[in-house]
């Protein structure tokens, strides 16, 4: 998703901690001008070029705004793409909640049905030894402006807590996005993240709310910068990557990294090129209706 201080890439590995990944949910924060947005973009297209949607799915759900959301939604790894459901804090809150609920449902049917396995990591392996049963993707569900959605909806606390709870086993993922924490709302949430992202904040006590230290605070304006904490682990400087550049055929960028007036960028160029490649994923919410 970026590079470390040392030049070296870094990455965010979504497996369980029990397979040596950073564990399944986790916290992206980050203020006004941080480049969260812009993390958000780079993230869901790695995660689409370095898998086939037969592996991975998102969905993304913005409670306010609509950035780049029917770009993204036309990627074949995409179960659904919810935006400005602050114009609706309650019927459209209330259909979210029921599309992941269902969702959760209707993979602890497949599992059930196919063989009573416990966990779609036992039913991955069975897979690859042959077994004659269809692929369940992983399913990543980004949530950004999460705190906001809480204030309006306290009680969809407890639609992030099941699918924490039964996420892990199910292989259902949680990235929550906000620019800062208000850990009051969490209720219980907490044990479940096990990675936290924090961009720069716009106090120092909004650093220590994610990431237990003042130093995302004291991040560089520019956007981009950021730590990564896992678990206990020492916090890992990094600068994002940007997929918004405009490209230049001879290998050459914009220099803003945030904006791209006119013209393709990686996001454009990449999205088009996987387009149709792949099966389509199973949706959870509606495309957008056609003009």
């Amino acid at each position: 998703m970026g590079i470390r201080a040392d030049g070296l890439p870094i990455e965010l590995d979504l497996k369980d901690s029990s397979q040596d990944g950073m564990g399944p949910h986790g916290l992206l924060i980050g203020a006004s001008g941080s480049g969260k947005t812009e993390l958000l973009r780079t993230l869901v297209l790695a995660l689409a070029v370095a898998h086939p949607p037969s592996s991975l799915n998102f969905m993304l759900v913005e409670f306010k705004g609509r950035v780049d959301s029917d770009l993204l939604d036309a990627l074949p790894h995409s179960s659904g793409v919810i935006t400005d459901l602050v114009a609706d804090p309650h019927g459209g809150v209330d259909e979210l909640a029921d599309a992941v609920g269902n969702e959760l449902a209707r993979r602890q049917d497949l599992l059930r049905a196919n063989g009573n396995f416990p966990s779609l990591r036992h039913y991955a392996r069975a897979r690859a030894a042959g077994a004659a049963l269809p692929e369940m993707p992983t399913l990543l569900v980004i949530v950004d402006d999460f705190v906001e959605l809480l204030a309006a909806r306290p009680d969809f606390i407890d639609t992030f807590v099941q699918t924490g709870r039964l996420g892990r086993s199910l292989g259902v993922h949680l990235l929550l996005s906000a620019r800062r924490l208000d850990e009051g709302r969490l209720r219980g949430l907490e044990t479940h993240l096990h990675y936290r992202i924090g961009l720069r904040t716009s106090a120092a006590a909004d650093s220590k709310a994610v990431l237990g230290v003042t130093d995302a605070f004291r991040l560089p304006r520019a956007p981009g910068h950021g730590y990564l904490k896992v678990g206990n682990d020492p916090l890992e400087r990094f600068r994002s990557a940007h997929v918004s550049e405009q490209y230049r055929r001879n290998g050459s960028m914009v220099a803003d990294p945030m904006a791209a007036e006119g013209g393709e960028t990686l996001l454009t160029i990449l999205v088009d090129r996987l387009k149709g490649h792949g099966p389509q994923a199973h949706r959870l919410w509606p495309p957008p209706a056609s003009p």
